[in-house]
């Protein structure tokens, strides 16, 4: 009781009685939703926005403020996968557009520690769950690993052996 406010309880009770989806970013809440005697299905915000949201600039404007506002969830693999479809569509120059907007937002967290190990989570779980290697290698995925290593201080390296096969490590920048 301590954990939740009256908001919250009200949201679970309307959601209930109305057969309707609980949109959350209460890891709490949606976790007492999934209680069996509750029972009311939640979506994340993230999740809710990939889904609703009809145009790349307001889709990207919305996980924008989430990171403005540290979020815990900025975005998920379903934002990702919702970001490449619109990329997929888009023109030359609109492409060139989303990749400027999309570097910025994963630049924002840079300055502040503490939302940098929220940002590691987020953006290393997105780039493991990319559907494939095609999508690995677009601009989106790639700023998903640039700055992956970015917030963690790493670096790749690649070394030739000494039998000529080339070596690719992650090490920790100096």
């Amino acid at each position: 009781k301590e954990m939740l406010g009256v908001s919250d309880y009200d949201s679970i009770i309307i959601a209930k009685n109305t057969g309707r989806i609980l949109v959350t970013a209460e890891v709490i809440v949606s976790g007492i939703c999934h209680i069996s005697e509750i029972n009311v299905p939640t979506e994340g915000i993230a999740n809710f926005l990939a889904k609703e949201t009809k145009d790349i600039d307001e889709l990207l404007m919305y996980v924008r403020k989430m990171v403005e506002y540290k979020c815990t969830i900025p975005f998920t693999i379903n934002t990702i996968n919702r970001i490449l479809e619109f990329y997929e569509k888009a023109s030359q120059e609109k492409k060139k557009t989303i990749i400027e907007q999309w570097s910025e937002i994963l630049q924002l967290p840079m300055e502040d520690e503490q939302y940098k190990s929220v940002m590691i989570s987020c953006v290393q779980d997105c780039f493991a769950n990319l559907n494939s290697e095609e999508d690995r290698i677009t601009p989106i995925g790639k700023s998903l690993l640039y700055f992956w290593l970015k917030y963690t201080r790493q670096k790749i390296v690649v070394n030739i052996s000494e039998n000529g096969e080339f070596i690719t490590q992650i090490v920790k920048e100096e």
